[in-house]
């Protein structure tokens, strides 16, 4: 787990200082240290895999953490991460989760995975979500998109 935290803060760093490229490698790490990490606790014994099971049925709803926001001129704004769980689609409203608690309903505009357009996202996917009707200062690095149910 200390790895995975280490290595989102390392694809932070890398946009920010304006490296795309090595920003997308990054997340794709994270993602496989991930899915590693799922993997290993499926092999060890049966307790385990009931544990994981349970929190799987629990966390169907669409989830994702921001790790960068920024903003396409003539676009709109993005939010950027990788699905921890859930699906999404061109679309669908989802519930922005500030840190501080504060709730707001949004709708995607566009989805995008590694300059490819995308109607639907998945767990695992490296993911950027438009947002058209949405200033930049309503979204924040560590909020999260969740299901739009969440909201209320």
């Amino acid at each position: 787990m200390v790895i995975i935290m280490r290595a989102r803060i390392v694809a932070s760093v890398l946009l920010k200082q304006g490296s795309l490229i090595l920003f997308f490698v990054a997340l794709m790490i994270v993602s496989g240290c991930a899915q590693e990490q799922g993997e290993a606790s499926e092999q060890t014994d049966q307790p385990a895999e009931t544990e994981t099971s349970s929190a799987d049925q629990s966390d169907s709803d669409f989830k994702m953490q921001i790790v960068d926001v920024f903003t396409i001129t003539g676009r709109g704004v993005v939010a950027t991460g990788v699905v921890s769980s859930g699906t999404v689609s061109v679309g669908d409203e989802l519930c922005l989760v500030k840190e501080d608690g504060e709730r707001q309903t949004v709708s995607v505009a566009g989805l995008e995975q590694f300059r490819k357009l995308v109607e639907t996202a998945s767990a695992g996917d490296n993911l950027g979500v438009l947002f058209e009707d949405l200033e930049l200062s309503a979204l924040e690095v560590g909020a999260t998109l969740t299901a739009k149910e969440r909201c209320q």
